[in-house]
């Protein structure tokens, strides 16, 4: 694994050597940014799931997203009309902007923006080696420098406007850094002796990750701190490993060889509470995290089952999701933000262009209420046949509040709520608001041997709920 998983390695090679044929991943010329394309959604044992999945567009010719921000705005690299890798700038109001290079021209590669929408990445030096960068809307790409060495890269920025990547010394080595406004670049040395080591996110915390060599040649992934320097998050059964991008909780996630199988490749979260989960994969044997926001979703590629590379999305109460893509065979995810959009890249329908690819992911929950059939009723007995109503109660609590309902909405075993009632009132004596509804008996739909009805309904903004309790029939 060692050095290919700090992307920013690779990033820069792409940037410097471009390739054989640029055109190979895109045989047409088509810089408009293109519509949507279809929504997708995904059932799969766990709550429904939207996928809306764009198509970012080019600066000429194949593009690549590497970056969002909590704005939406994403930035990148395309190749241009003069088969020049550039970095962009995307926004839902501009679309894709290019952000040009460093006065020495060549390439150039975005690869983060924070919330202020700067802008770090890197561009061709006059040795055509990459320098780091930062780019502003009033200033425009600016080079930070290097450890005393001929190159470096940028692949992080916190909301401060502090740079983490790697940077070449005036030793030769490769060395992870911080860089501020005030201090400028700051070496962060290495783990256990070794020469190598790479930045690959800051939080607003300031807290850096990445992953280190060590004297003996295998790569561990890092914290480091102002207060306690670089720190190895000692990942157990791991042969080597690198950390990716880390939230403002701290949870790192990364990519990790298992010890037992190091042809075995499988994203990880890490934080100090819960120490390492293995993330699994979408049913192939690798997958690798590159993306983490504060709602500890995170994003990557997978192998799936047929052996195609996919953009994955996982969270705490979903399994691994395939993001899907535009119509090609392979997708690969590189960021999220807090408003679970995600950003990376997707082979188009023939397979023959790769495009930088937005995907907005909203999931479908339904809040879980308590009700009260016939309150103050025990067993809550019905009978089909009375032309009474039964009484229903909504219980409020510290996280529903009852006066939010839309009574509009509100059903219970099929039937709409009659319009008396549904006033508020304290119905269990806890101090918050309840409200009972009332709907007539022979509208509800309750079979023969039903031991169980639901009440169901959504807030005035959208918020679905249900509720259910026993019921017992009775002649």
């Amino acid at each position: 694994m060692k050095r290919t998983l700090i992307r920013a390695l690779a990033a820069a090679t792409l940037v410097i050597t471009g390739c054989d044929d640029p055109t190979a991943l895109s045989r047409e010329s088509n810089p408009e940014l293109r519509p949507s394309l279809a929504v997708a959604t995904i059932t799969a044992g766990q709550p429904d799931v939207t996928i809306t999945i764009t198509d970012l567009g080019t600066l000429g010719f194949s593009s690549v997203a590497l970056g969002i921000n909590d704005l939406g705005q994403v930035v990148g690299q395309s190749l241009t009309r003069q088969l020049e890798h550039h970095a962009f700038l995307w926004t839902p109001e501009g679309g894709m902007v290019d952000l040009g290079t460093l006065p020495f021209g060549g390439g150039s590669s975005a690869n983060d923006v924070n919330n202020l929408g700067q802008v770090v990445g890197e561009s061709s030096g006059s040795s055509g080696a990459p320098l780091a960068f930062l780019w502003t809307a009033d200033d425009g790409m600016q080079d930070i420098g290097t450890l005393g060495g001929t190159f470096s890269t940028a692949r992080g920025i916190n909301d401060l406007g502090h740079v983490v990547g790697m940077s070449s010394t005036a030793l030769g080595e490769e060395h992870a850094f911080v860089w501020t406004p005030e201090d400028g670049m700051r070496d962060l040395g290495t783990l256990f002796g070794g020469t190598f080591s790479g930045a690959t996110d800051i939080n607003n915390l300031g807290q850096v990750v990445g992953g280190s060599e060590t004297a003996s040649g295998t790569q561990h992934p890092f914290l480091w701190t102002a207060d306690g320097g670089m720190v190895d998050l000692g990942l157990p059964d791991v042969s080597s490993a690198v950390g990716e991008a880390i939230n403002d909780l701290g949870q790192v996630v990364g990519t990790m060889s298992l010890l037992a199988a190091p042809n075995d490749v499988r994203a990880f979260l890490w934080s100090s509470e819960d120490g390492v989960v293995d993330l699994g994969t979408l049913g192939g044997d690798e997958s690798f995290a590159f993306g983490i926001n504060n709602l500890a979703q995170v994003v990557g590629v997978s192998r799936a089952p047929s052996g195609l590379d996919r953009a994955f999305l996982w969270t705490e109460t979903t399994d691994m999701l395939d993001l899907g893509t535009l119509g090609g065979s392979f997708g690969f995810a590189n960021a999220i933000n807090d408003f679970g959009q995600v950003v990376g890249s997707s082979f188009l329908t023939d397979d023959s262009e790769v495009h930088a690819t937005l995907w907005t992911v909203s999931f479908e929950t339904t809040l879980a209420v308590s009700i009260d059939i016939k309150p103050g009723s025990d067993p809550n007995s019905i009978n089909r046949r009375s032309r009474g109503n039964v009484p229903v109660a909504l219980m409020g609590s510290a996280t529903f509040d009852v006066t939010t309902v839309n009574r509009e909405t509100v059903h219970f075993a099929g039937a709409a709520a009659l319009r008396r009632g549904g006033g508020s009132e304290d119905v269990n004596d806890d101090g918050l608001l309840d409200v009972v509804f009332h709907f007539a008996t022979q509208s509800l739909d309750l079979p023969d041997g039903t031991t169980e009805a639901c009440l169901t309904g959504a807030t005035v903004d959208g918020q679905e709920f249900e509720g259910c309790d026993t019921v017992r029939l009775v002649r």
